[in-house]
Formats: C-alpha cells, sequence, structure tokens
C-alpha cells in the first residue's frame, strides 16, 4: 500500500526549485522492494506553513532524504528517487544489518514513530 505524503513546508529555492518537507504515515502492509512515495496524492499536514500545500513541479524529486524522527534504528527508512512525482519509494531496513523489511503488516515500530522527509524539486516546466 502507497505511503501517505503530509507536506508540512513549502520553500522556493535558488533557479526556482522547490524545497518539500514532508511527514511519511504508513499504514496497512510494506512490500518487499519499497513502498510507494506518491507525491501526487499529498495532501497538507494539520501543522502547514504556506499558501498551498501542493507541488508544482511536471518532474520527479532530483534530491530525496527519509529518516526517522523518534530515533527508531531497527528498521530505518532508505529513499529510492524516483523518477516521476508518483514513483519514488522508501525502503524499510529489517532488524538485521543490511537487510530488507520482509513484507508484512507494518510493525508498531514503525507506526508507532515519526517519519519524515525533504524533497528537492525541478522548476515547472
Amino acid at each position: 500500500m502507497s505511503l501517505q505524503v503530509q507536506i508540512t513546508a513549502i520553500q522556493g529555492l535558488d533557479a526556482g526549485a522547490l524545497g518539500v518537507s514532508f511527514n511519511i504515515i504508513p499504514s496497512g502492509s510494506y512490500v518487499t522492494g519499497g513502498d510507494t512515495l506518491d507525491f501526487t496524492k499529498a495532501i497538507a499536514d494539520p501543522a502547514f506553513q504556506g499558501l498551498l500545500a501542493q507541488i508544482i513541479s511536471s518532474q520527479g524529486p532530483i534530491s530525496l532524504s527519509v529518516w526517522d524522527a523518534g530515533g527508531l534504528l531497527a528498521n530505518t527508512p532508505a529513499a529510492i528517487l524516483g523518477t516521476t512525482l508518483a514513483n519514488s519509494k522508501v525502503k524499510f531496513l529489517g532488524s538485521a544489518f543490511n537487510t530488507e523489511l520482509a513484507a508484512c503488516a507494518y510493525p508498531g515500530a514503525i507506526t508507532g514513530s515519526k517519519q519524515q522527509g525533504y524533497a528537492i524539486f525541478p522548476k515547472l516546466l
């Protein structure tokens, strides 16, 4: 199941690029290879700062970082850069070093922690 993206802030950067801060809300089940991070279905976080919680770009991110802000080490998220607004992914590591989380319902350690990210999108063409 896709991860829900909740935009917390959008900043204009040099050369017209957009910097987007967001929270990731996992639910349902994790799939092997990474869960989809679809920015076309992003919504405003309740604490959104700005005028419009929408990514005004026709291209996928040129930079993408994700992390666990709750201090969880066992299931660390890793970003996989997509080619469109709809096909980036987040892969969660398993409890053993250098292994991927097996396909399963999201564990409480992940859903109970705070997953966040930051992406840079090129300017609208």
